[in-house]
């Protein structure tokens, strides 16, 4: 997984989230080093802040990702509601504070919506067996 946040301590909040999760994250902090991140490497999703130094925010990215890997799902977060506005209905936005549980359904969801293979350290419940003892 992408992760693209310019401000450090919401980086490695987001990373440590997503680790939690059992994600394998790459980090970058602005928007041209995430396009040059997805050209180098496959990722399952980028998830990006919108308001961001530089001349590429968030919505950039996506639009960006959009053109270029139409199949790569794009997580938008922030805690800004007049910049999620332009983007509703065009990309999933997940607002700032969120807790675990929304990350971790919000990205599961998004990931499965895209047909991949689940990741192989991933089970489901109800193909466990249940032991005696």
């Amino acid at each position: 997984m992408l992760l693209v946040e310019d401000n450090p301590d919401v980086a490695r909040a987001s990373q440590l989230m997503l680790e939690q999760l059992g994600y394998s994250v790459t980090l970058v902090t602005d928007g041209a080093a995430a396009l040059g991140a997805v050209e180098a490497e496959p990722f399952d999703l980028v998830m990006t802040d919108i308001v961001m130094a530089g001349s590429l925010d968030g919505v950039g990215v996506a639009q960006a990702l959009r053109q270029r890997k139409p199949d790569l799902p794009v997580l938008l977060v922030t805690g800004y509601s007049d910049a999620a506005s332009r983007v509703v209905g065009e990309f999933t936005v997940l607002r700032k504070p969120f807790l675990l549980a929304e990350l971790s359904r919000t990205v599961a969801r998004m990931i499965a919506d895209t047909g991949q293979p689940a990741a192989p350290n991933v089970v489901r419940l109800r193909d466990i067996k249940p032991t005696k003892g």
